[in-house]
């Protein structure tokens, strides 16, 4: 079942000494999966570049993010653009640095 995953497994998921990492949030360290891709793509002849880091993090962890807030990850500072709850106790949060 979906809920045993998240119950089970969500803290190795997010444990900086399994797969995750840790970020600052309003003086708390909270632990995260942190995913700073890079990827271009090629639509109707254009090439298209994106570069959106990105936090999965407890829900619980953030309650009362908001836009704009800032979390600070490998010592720079990323600002919430985006939030996303996905209703399984994750969040994602798109991010930037500025």
């Amino acid at each position: 079942m979906p809920g045993d995953f998240t119950a089970n497994d969500l803290a190795v998921f997010l444990n900086p000494r399994d797969m995750g990492n840790t970020a600052t949030f309003k003086n708390k360290d909270i632990n995260i999966q942190f995913i700073d891709e890079y990827e271009a793509i090629t639509l109707f002849g254009l090439e298209i570049e994106n570069a959106r880091p990105m936090a999965m993090a407890a829900t619980t962890d953030i309650i009362g993010i908001k836009h704009r807030d800032a979390l600070v990850i490998d010592t720079i500072t990323y600002y919430v653009v985006e939030i996303h709850n996905d209703g399984t106790g994750i969040t994602t949060l798109l991010l930037s640095k500025e």
